[in-house]
């Protein structure tokens, strides 16, 4: 068997140096430009006219655009200089009859010889001598929407084959302009969507504390990562009359900016209940009810609420689904909450907190967080865990403050990901008695 013959083709046919040119545009007038400058060196074509068809009407056009390709100050900024369409038209600009509207009829291709500014006056301003044209029609989703007319040097013959050779290139033209405009106007929406999001993110970390409390007696630490802009996690506080020190950590299922919405509604109650001074199980069951009814889809949020008597250490809880918290102990043991725990808030109508108490002793560390912490997956879709939760806190020093614990636990999430994008948002919030 003999080997395939290979034959080189070289660039420079005149279709191919079009789309090599075209090929380069990032944008609609980068596009437009490219490609009538290539018209301009490849098959002398001097001025072009683009007729836009009336909807509904046959006979009636509008000069979406005209281009004097051979002005040598030509750029790609002034392509559309003179674009009219889809924008800028009235009842004005719409034309029928004359030279013009001759071209637009039927659907072949024409060719039109000693074409001249007086020939029609609408002409007056595009071309400025004695030239000869091409009109092909151009197609949209199977009908004609526009034609195309270039204007060449009188006395070049016009064959079939450049007759061809141009409807193909045109239509080519038209096509990528149009996934161009419409590659655009995606980018400005996802810019616009970008920018709504950084702004309901901003919104959504100025509803978070701004300052951490201080109050004699214990230490805190704080983590917040959303998963994207805006998230659904949120941590709060509440300084009660008796000196007491109440605290919240949250997750609303899901993240992005419905969960940011919900947080932020679950911060209105939160502080609606702070002015009211209700008791603990009364916060835990009126936010219960205005999660379930107030937020649809199925929407709800685990919580874990605190109260310390800094004084004391005396702890009171009550936890609706939430992770369940770490106690580290005095001398590194370590205690996981995981008993009395009521269904997330939202779930149902009415709930009866279930909690408990323990004392929290000087030198003592409580840690609270989200699912994002322990569901913190690596490029081997390894979850993080709550092994690897104890693991970390067994091996910290036992005098480590709040925020050693919390940078040494944010750290190692950190490198089990691996660099892998987060999932979920992230909160952390560590508690210490001082001793």
């Amino acid at each position: 068997m003999s080997d395939p013959r290979v034959q080189e083709v070289r660039m420079g046919d005149p279709v191919l140096r079009v789309q090599q040119a075209v090929s380069r545009a990032s944008s609609e007038q980068e596009l437009i430009y490219n490609f009538v400058r290539e018209l301009h060196q490849v098959g002398e074509v001097h001025q072009y006219l683009e007729l836009a068809l009336v909807k509904g009407r046959d006979d009636a056009f509008v000069i979406a655009d005209h281009i004097d390709i051979a002005d040598p100050t030509l750029t790609p900024s002034a392509v559309m200089r003179n674009n009219k369409w889809p924008t800028g038209l009235d009842i004005e600009t719409i034309h029928t009859g004359g030279l013009l509207g001759d071209l637009i009829k039927g659907d072949s291709p024409k060719i039109l010889q000693g074409v001249s500014p007086s020939c029609d006056e609408r002409l007056k301003g595009i071309i400025h001598t004695e030239r000869d044209a091409l009109a092909v029609p151009v197609f949209f989703d199977g009908v004609i929407t526009q034609w195309a007319v270039l204007f060449r040097s009188p006395g070049i013959e016009i064959t079939e084959t450049d007759v061809r050779l141009s409807c193909a290139v045109v239509n080519m033209l038209s096509r990528g302009a149009y996934q161009l405009r419409l590659q655009q106007q995606v980018e400005r929406m996802v810019e616009d969507d970008h920018r709504e999001f950084e702004e309901i993110a901003t919104l959504q970390r100025n509803l978070l504390p701004q300052a951490l409390p201080k109050p004699e007696g214990l230490e805190f630490a704080v983590h917040y990562t959303p998963s994207s802009y805006a998230g659904g996690d949120y941590y709060d506080f509440r300084l009660f009359d008796d000196g007491t020190v109440g605290m919240v950590v949250a997750d609303v299922a899901g993240h992005g900016p419905k969960a940011a919405v919900v947080m932020a509604m679950l911060r209105s109650a939160m502080f609606l209940d702070r002015q009211s001074h209700r008791d603990d199980d009364s916060i835990v069951q009126s936010m219960n009810r205005f999660i379930y009814e107030g937020v649809t889809d199925g929407i709800f949020v685990t919580a874990f609420f605190l109260r310390i008597d800094p004084s004391t250490g005396i702890c009171e809880y009550s936890n609706a689904g939430h992770c369940p918290p770490r106690i580290r102990r005095t001398g590194g043991t370590l205690e996981v909450l995981s008993q009395n725990a009521t269904l997330p808030l939202g779930v149902i109508d009415d709930i009866d907190p279930e909690g408990g108490t323990f004392t929290l002793e000087p030198g003592e560390t409580i840690l609270l967080y989200t699912d994002g912490i322990n569901e913190a997956f690596n490029r081997d879709n390894e979850m993080y865990g709550y092994e690897r939760i104890d693991a970390l806190l067994d091996r910290l020093p036992t005098d480590a403050n709040a925020q050693i614990t919390l940078d040494a636990l944010i750290s190692d999430v950190n490198d089990h990901a691996m660099g892998q994008p987060a999932d979920d948002d992230r909160c952390v919030l560590v508690v210490r008695r001082t001793p």
